[in-house]
């Protein structure tokens, strides 16, 4: 039995070490939408959804929607075709976020290269 409770007692300070030795960061997803990888926002809504508070699995669930709510109906729609097959804890605003940014950012050079050309025009 005591050593039980030493072992225990050992496997939890150990266990504590790998959680504090874990750093834990903030991204702005805005400004480094490019830099982040969708699989880790899954991952980042999933792990919310199963062990986050009640509100913040509700934020990720309205914010969403919220999102979708802003842009026009054929930006909304490719949004939607891009969250096919996305589970619903991994769905979230910040992913409808990073998709819509991927899209409308998605600009090649060409077009670019003809907008400006467009400008100096007119």
């Amino acid at each position: 039995m005591i050593e039980e409770l030493s072992s225990s007692k050992i496997a939890i300070s150990s266990s504590s070490q790998i959680l504090e030795a874990t750093p834990i960061t903030t991204t702005n997803l805005i400004k480094c939408f490019t830099d982040l990888d969708e699989a880790i926002i899954c991952l980042l809504n999933s792990y919310y959804t199963k062990y986050g508070e009640s509100w913040s699995v509700e934020n990720l669930s309205w914010s969403g929607d919220y999102i979708l709510n802003t842009c026009e109906d054929s930006l909304c729609d490719k949004v939607r075709e891009g969250l096919v097959g996305v589970s619903e804890i991994e769905n979230g605003g910040p992913l409808v976020l990073k998709k819509m940014l991927d899209i409308v950012m998605n600009v090649d050079d060409a077009a670019l290269t003809s907008l400006t050309e467009g400008c100096k025009a007119g």
